[in-house]
């Protein structure tokens, strides 16, 4: 299951249009591999590798209009195949 994680997880619309998953003052545990996941409609698609494990990131979304908007993260580790973090995202 997840491990000890903190930060705020949110989405934000660009001026320029489009959308961004922002990670703001984010905590996880160290581990290889760590990839940014999100869920839409049941299925989780990878935003790509997190640079650190601490700090501010942002990372584009996937402009699809088909799909819903995400409402859940995951921060994984690929390599060990196990979830550090979880969070709802707010809209």
């Amino acid at each position: 299951g997840a491990r000890p994680a903190s930060g705020l997880v949110e989405t934000r619309r660009l001026e320029e249009g489009g959308q961004v998953l922002c990670l703001r003052d984010f905590r996880v545990p160290r581990a290889p591999d760590l990839r940014v996941e999100i869920e839409a409609g049941g299925k989780f698609t990878s935003l790509g590798a997190l640079r650190g494990n601490v700090g501010q990131q942002a990372f584009p979304l996937p402009e699809n209009p088909a799909h819903p908007a995400p409402s859940r993260l995951r921060i994984r580790s690929a390599i060990f195949e196990t979830t550090l973090a979880e969070a709802d995202i707010q809209p």
